[in-house]
């Protein structure tokens, strides 16, 4: 009787076991690094992407890295475009994050979506050398 009864326990373990790993695959789990591809899309001489990590889980993306940045003209609205680790589109109210320049207090950037497959970087140019941003950002898959 104790055999019979231990079986049926490892019998219903391992189905439960089974159904957590189809659960967890669905879930559709991934994470990498990658060298994202950037456009200078208005008032930026020149830009250099670094390597950048991302996360995917589900429908959801979220992304960090850093970006240097050679503005051409202080006081002026800057703005970059980022390439996405995983293929969409989002509009601005689906993509949202934030980027820092670390060497100057306050210094800071708003990332939206701009509908065509990339991040936007945003801000208002404090002076015209290379700055390195920090940015962070989370999109959906559209």
């Amino acid at each position: 009787m104790a055999r019979q009864t231990f079986s049926w326990k490892i019998d219903w373990l391992i189905s439960i076991l089974r159904r957590l790993k189809t659960d967890f695959d669905a879930l559709n789990l991934t994470s990498g690094t990658y060298t994202p591809s950037l456009t200078n899309t208005a008032n930026i001489d020149s830009s250099t992407a670094f390597e950048s990590q991302f996360m995917r889980v589900e429908n959801v993306v979220t992304v960090s890295g850093q970006v240097l940045i050679d503005a051409t003209t202080a006081g002026v609205s800057t703005r970059l475009g980022i390439s996405l680790p995983v293929a969409s589109t989002p509009a601005a109210n689906q993509l949202g994050g934030t980027a820092v320049f670390p060497d100057q207090i306050g210094r800071s950037a708003s990332l939206l979506g701009d509908g065509t497959g990339k991040a936007e970087l945003k801000y208002i140019a404090a002076g015209t050398n290379n700055r390195t941003w920090h940015y962070h950002f989370t999109y959906l898959i559209v």
